[in-house]
């Protein structure tokens, strides 16, 4: 994958912004679309919605605080950006320092709902909220998530929601909680950017999560996978900043957490507290990340506690220690913690820009060849002497050793006016990733 500097705005990547909105994967809307450009024809149209329908928002400024939430009850139905800019379509709620702790913007009761290129900002409670439990094939792309109070995304501890995907979407918190906010939980702290329990088989890749802090450092992880979580995959992702960046299971909890989960291949620039915890959680692989911190010295940048057997650390550039508070203690190879602040080794640390440079010696060349990761963050190839961490430097684009061709079969919708599918045959490829399909002026189509 290209680095993120399409995806986002200025502020976060100035120096890597050359790149137009293009580079993130065009999805295209199905062929029945409801236009709406009011926020009494938006709710009216989520609200009498076939299964199927494209609900296509106008540019402009929604104030949903007085109809929240926004209740999608029938299946297979997307709410788009009609621009494809998230900056220009803006949800918003009553504000986050109101005191509504009920305020929940959006809910998900159905299955397959598809939420795309818009704003969801300024909320006090929940952003998006599954509410049913069971909502499979929820797919969230091109979203940015700004000044949700306590949880952009939830998943409450329902039915277990399969095959979801949060992609290319940016979370961030530019107000500060203070305590003039009425109604805070856990001493202002009980602040995510995603708060998920039951969900399985989840991608939640090439995303950016920006100062996610409670009050005292002591917020929730930015990603925070819970509950009987399993098989999900967090790769790709930019962390900035916040006070915890990912956690798989929670300290206080009982249960098993995470079944296989995998955490690869991100960039941590550390906040106040632990950047990578995993306890309560079997069978998981933490490889390939890079973590920058201006504090190498905590002891628990990396924090192990209560896990079960068969976790994988591996292949890790941490700036810090890890900690294996109890329970058993992770397969540990290729990982390299630095006691010191190196920032020379990095291309752009205040950006969250942790490409490697030539100063990164100790890093470069010396992992061990892992077969789960056979790409960096930027989708490029690992040599047969991979680099510590989460890039690979000099990779460069993604190499394939195949091809993909089409199999039997005429393509018969063009893909602007609606869905298709087509039947592939792929040969033996060095690295497995999906076939990928491009319009005639080079965007990428979602797969």
């Amino acid at each position: 994958m290209p680095f993120l500097r399409a995806l986002l705005p200025t502020f976060l990547f100035p120096a890597l912004l050359s790149a137009s909105l293009s580079s993130v994967p065009v999805l295209w809307p199905s062929a029945k679309r409801v236009n709406v450009s009011t926020v009494s024809a938006l709710v009216s149209a989520i609200g009498s919605a076939s299964k199927g329908t494209t609900i296509m928002l106008a540019d402009g400024t929604y104030d949903i605080s007085k109809v929240w939430p926004l209740r999608f009850r029938t299946d297979s139905v997307q709410l788009y950006g009609a621009s494809q800019d998230p900056t220009k379509v803006i949800l918003k709620g009553a504000g986050f320092k109101s005191s509504n702790t009920d305020e929940e913007l959006i809910k998900i009761e159905a299955v397959g709902i598809k939420l795309a290129y818009f704003t969801l900002r300024d909320g006090r409670a929940n952003g998006v909220k599954l509410q049913t439990g069971a909502n499979h094939w929820l797919f969230i792309h091109n979203v940015y998530f700004i000044d949700i109070c306590e949880r952009s995304i939830k998943a409450p501890d329902m039915a277990i929601s399969k095959n979801g995907a949060v992609e290319y979407c940016l979370f961030q918190q530019v107000t500060p909680i203070t305590s003039d906010i009425p109604n805070l939980h856990m001493n202002g702290d009980y602040i995510a950017g995603m708060d998920m329990m039951k969900i399985e088989g989840w991608s939640i890749h090439d995303n950016v999560f920006k100062n996610i802090r409670g009050m005292n450092g002591g917020a929730r992880a930015a990603l925070f996978l819970w509950n009987g979580c399993k098989n999900t995959t967090i790769e790709r992702n930019v962390f900035i900043g916040c006070d915890r960046s990912v956690a798989f299971g929670n300290p206080s909890s009982a249960n098993l957490d995470m079944d296989g989960g995998v955490i690869r291949n991100n960039f941590i620039v550390a906040g106040k507290d632990i950047s990578i915890e995993v306890c309560n959680s079997t069978g998981s692989l933490i490889a390939s990340n890079t973590i920058y911190s201006t504090n190498p010295g905590y002891t628990r940048t990396v924090c192990f506690s209560n896990n079960r057997v068969n976790n994988l650390l591996k292949n890790n550039l941490v700036l810090g220690k890890l900690a294996v508070l109890s329970g058993y203690s992770p397969e540990l190879a290729g990982n390299l913690s630095v006691s010191s602040v190196v920032t020379s080794w990095f291309r752009d640390v205040s950006g969250g820009d942790l490409h490697l440079t030539s100063s990164a010696s100790l890093a470069i060349d010396k992992a061990v060849p892992l077969s789960q990761i056979a790409s960096d963050f930027d989708g490029g190839m690992r040599s047969s002497s991979p680099d510590i961490g989460a890039d690979e430097m000099g990779s460069g684009a993604l190499a394939k050793s195949g091809v993909e061709t089409p199999g039997p079969g005429v393509l018969e919708a063009n893909p602007i006016a609606g869905e298709f599918s087509v039947p592939v045959r792929r040969a033996s490829m060095t690295y497995g990733r999906k076939s990928e399909w491009f319009t005639a002026k080079g965007q990428r189509l979602l797969k």
